[in-house]
């Protein structure tokens, strides 16, 4: 028979040998690689320490039964996303019934019909594959836990965050590169150069927000974050400047980058129907975006706030009072390198875990 589906990774479960063998050798013929639990409380060991598209599980077993097996996998948040097919002998209506209600995908009674046995296990493991693709998707578009709320719920709840670092980036002189490239070669430059970006926040444990146009911007300090959020910013900082100063581009063209910091609170969530998309909204977001309005290229620009927060870890440089685009004077400060000496150590003192900062300038 043709293969319908790209090849898994199952676990049979079921307490008659002749039953564990007969399925584990059709499954082969497709193509799966199984695995097999002798028993419901082997299923549970193996399905928690595995990586399974699919589990065939029988029901009537000793000591822990298919019931149970169900019950278990569908209160884990992980397991709970690996796909059930019942196989039972068991005919009543309440039994499917009742198997179906706890979370069970498909259910096929004994003596097994083996071309409707292949088609719902090649179904099933596109059913998860799929919906692995969608997960994964979310996530390229919103953190982790707001994903998760929205998954779970359908909607996800504002929330008002006391203080998150805010990081804003811009191309000096865009314009005119826009001009002087083809448009395939300005999205080939700018893909190159965001996703380096993108490496980079997810090394630090930092979030991307979005992409406007020519600019970038990532926070620091969402909900669960680490509290090195100010100093992993600025270490982000520090190697997106190097990304964008060491990238390949034509002969002729200069690249370089702006970026501002501030931290503050904000108010964050999701918006959107059809197309999510988490944001954040307040001054301390504004003021990031004219930080780096006033930064110079290949610099960074930090508030008095990131001054601060930083203090110790981070060289700064006192830029003096800098007008801003709303006429205002504002005290604003360079970050030129972390401070060499002892910074490991006084990292891991002050947050509880290693720094990770490769292409971080350091002062001597």
């Amino acid at each position: 028979m043709p293969q319908t589906s790209k090849p898994g990774q199952l676990l049979v479960v079921d307490d008659n040998e002749n039953n564990r063998d007969m399925l584990v050798r059709i499954l082969s013929r497709q193509g799966h690689q199984s695995d097999i639990a002798h028993n419901g409380r082997e299923a549970l060991e193996k399905v928690r320490a595995g990586n399974f598209d699919l589990v065939l599980l029988d029901i009537m077993m000793p000591e822990v039964d298919g019931f149970q097996v169900l019950t278990e996998m569908k209160a884990d948040p992980v397991l709970r996303e690996v796909p059930v097919i019942v196989l039972s002998a068991i005919h009543e209506m309440d039994a499917i019934i009742r198997c179906i209600k706890m979370g069970a995908d498909d259910y096929l009674p004994k003596p097994i019909d083996l071309t409707l046995l292949r088609a719902r296990v090649g179904a099933s493991i596109e059913k998860k594959r799929l919906h692995e693709r969608e997960k994964q998707l979310l996530l390229n578009i919103l953190p982790a836990r707001i994903a998760e709320e929205l998954r779970e719920k359908g909607s996800v709840e504002p929330q008002h965050l006391n203080e998150i670092a805010i990081l804003f980036t811009d191309f000096v002189r865009f314009s005119s590169l826009t001009a002087s490239l083809s448009a395939s070669a300005l999205v080939s430059m700018l893909d190159r150069c965001f996703t380096k970006f993108d490496h980079i926040v997810s090394r630090h444990g930092l979030e991307k927000l979005k992409t406007i146009g020519d600019s970038y911007m990532l926070v620091g300090g969402l909900e669960g974050a680490r509290p090195s959020f100010a100093v992993d910013s600025v270490l982000a900082a520090f190697e997106i400047v190097e990304a964008v100063t060491t990238l390949e581009v034509p002969d002729g063209l200069t690249l370089a980058v702006r970026i501002g910091l501030h931290a503050g609170p904000v108010v964050a969530g999701v918006v959107g129907v059809h197309k999510f998309a988490f944001d954040v909204w307040g001054d301390s977001v504004n003021y990031a975006a004219r930080l780096e309005a006033c930064s110079v290229p290949n610099r960074i620009n930090l508030s008095t706030r990131m001054r601060d927060l930083v203090d110790g870890l981070v060289e700064c440089e006192y830029r003096g009072q800098i007008e801003t685009k709303d006429k205002r004077l504002e005290d604003m400060y360079f970050a030129n390198a972390i401070v060499g000496e002892g910074f490991a150590g006084r990292y891991r003192e002050r947050f509880g875990h290693e720094p990770s900062f490769p292409g971080v300038p350091v002062a001597v």
